[in-house]
């Protein structure tokens, strides 16, 4: 790389990083203060929201595949082929599957970028990809990115984690769902964090899910990341109206700092 790519990748980094700070300032003005560095040897998720014109939907698939490509080289050199240094039967699965592209079901403009590391990459100080590809994406782009780290949520993670289905399997639907509990006194997140682990235990035996994970913001233990894939949207929607998800939605409710988050993805890359 030139030294005038790396100060463009650089300046990229840096923007992109003031533009998280900015979203978690604006949602959480006053934070519970716990929690977290990523765990020692663990891995991370990075879930990177992105949203374009209407117009540019196409341009955005190109360039975000293009990126994935790029990053999946970057992750692997850095964590090994797992990605996440935890080898085929943990974290990504496969170098393949460390960096994914999901489109939001009726809302096509708005994607998310998942990306699975190791502790020994770096995240904050290495430019995710390349300044062509961040530089197309934001020109295309209609709200600032959002870029969240986590790590993972301890009592939901490891070999428990089944294998990813393969990203061509017609009907796979991913829920991304996003919870921000508040600083008042509703609940505590000792509470939140039990329900999180009933939810993910409920979903990894409920018909048709595939995978269930839960992740941390790192520096924000009030903000929990839930990832499930479905087998088809049906499945989805049978579970989402059983009683383990009005249980799990009935126990954090009162704690709620934003509303609940949840939406549905197809896997394009």
């Amino acid at each position: 790389m030139t030294q005038q790519r790396r100060i463009l990748a650089d300046i990229a980094t840096r923007r992109l990083a003031m533009q998280l700070t900015a979203l978690l300032v604006g949602c959480c003005v006053q934070p519970i203060a716990t929690a977290s560095a990523a765990v020692a040897g663990g891995a991370q998720l990075s879930v990177i929201y992105q949203e374009v014109r209407n117009a540019s939907v196409p341009s955005a698939a190109a360039t975000l595949h293009r990126l994935a490509m790029r990053e999946r080289s970057m992750i692997a050199g850095a964590c090994g082929a797992g990605g996440t240094g935890e080898g085929a039967g943990g974290g990504a699965g496969g170098g393949a599957d460390n960096v994914q592209i999901l489109q939001e079901l009726g809302r096509p403009e708005r994607w998310v970028r998942l990306e699975w590391t190791c502790e020994a990459l770096n995240l904050e100080a290495t430019p995710a990809g390349g300044p062509d590809e961040l530089h197309a994406l934001e020109a295309l782009q209609v709200a600032p990115v959002q870029i969240l780290r986590h790590h993972e949520l301890p009592g939901v993670t490891g070999a428990q984690r089944a294998a990813w289905p393969d990203p061509g399997r017609a009907g796979t639907v991913y829920e991304v769902t996003h919870v921000d509990i508040g600083p008042g006194p509703g609940v505590s997140l000792a509470d939140v964090d039990d329900a999180i682990r009933d939810y993910i235990s409920a979903a990894r035996t409920a018909r048709g899910n595939l995978r269930a994970e839960a992740w941390r913001l790192n520096g924000r233990a009030n903000h929990s990341t839930l990832l499930l894939v479905w087998t088809t949207r049906a499945d989805r929607a049978r579970f989402a109206a059983g009683t383990d998800t009005e249980r799990f939605r009935g126990k954090i409710a009162a704690g709620l700092g934003a509303p609940y988050d949840d939406r549905l993805y197809h896997r394009v890359d």
